[in-house]
């Protein structure tokens, strides 16, 4: 049974609650970039009875009937170890999809979508191109699978070395489509049918790269991955 199987069966078994509570001190999420998201809220799971597990403070907002949740991970409290904090995020992320899809799930068969909307760090792919003499020593390396390749550009050979740099975020969105699904006598849940990941419509890495690439002069572009 793969990882997302297992969350989602885990999430049929066990509730979570919600309080909606107003912190004026918190911060406004970065994504989307000037969104007023209003006053936060805070969501309490019990992955067993009488006992919170964590708790995370969450925005949510509907624009044009699309609904759209962001959650400051930051403010993530983890009270089930061993359970990672990444798995608690994931539990997180799918329990308040789930949460606000057409609730309580009412009609059998039905598709809602909820869009998750998180950050994503971007970076510049820097390189350090080191130039061979391949008449006085060839390269070797003990582990072929890292053995970094050589290649040639205008006639001299080279061996690269990476390094990223940050260079600001991005902002991403995971649409969660959720399938109304019947699983007794007068009983439905919402179950996850389907997981996509994009970039938030419009959104582009915030920094700006001051790199060149030390061989061809062009700009090293700032790029960050919603994968």
């Amino acid at each position: 049974m793969n990882k997302l199987k297992r969350i989602i069966l885990l999430l049929s078994i066990i509730s979570i609650i919600f309080t909606f509570k107003s912190n004026t001190q918190a911060q406004m999420p970065d994504c989307p970039p000037g969104v007023n998201w209003g006053l936060p809220k805070n969501a309490y799971m019990e992955l067993e009875p009488f006992k919170y597990s964590g708790s995370v403070q969450y925005y949510e907002r509907i624009v044009g009937g699309k609904v759209e949740i962001t959650a400051d991970w930051s403010t993530l409290w983890n009270n089930k170890k061993p359970i990672s904090d990444e798995t608690m995020k994931e539990l997180f992320t799918i329990f308040l999809a789930q949460r606000y899809s057409d609730d309580p799930c009412q009609y059998l068969g039905q598709l809602t979508t909820v869009s998750i909307i998180d950050k994503t760090e971007c970076y510049i792919p820097t390189k350090c191109r080191v130039k061979l003499d391949m008449g006085l020593e060839s390269q070797c390396c003990d582990d072929p699978s890292i053995n970094p390749p050589i290649y040639e550009f205008n006639g001299q050979w080279y061996l690269n070395y990476y390094k990223n740099q940050p260079c600001g975020f991005k902002c991403c969105e995971k649409i969660i489509t959720l399938f109304c699904q019947s699983v007794g006598t007068n009983l439905s849940i919402k179950v996850v049918q389907n997981i996509t990941n994009q970039d938030y419509p419009g959104s582009e890495c915030s920094g700006t790269s001051p790199y060149i690439d030390c061989l061809t002069n062009e700009p090293i572009h700032c790029e960050g991955n919603c994968d």
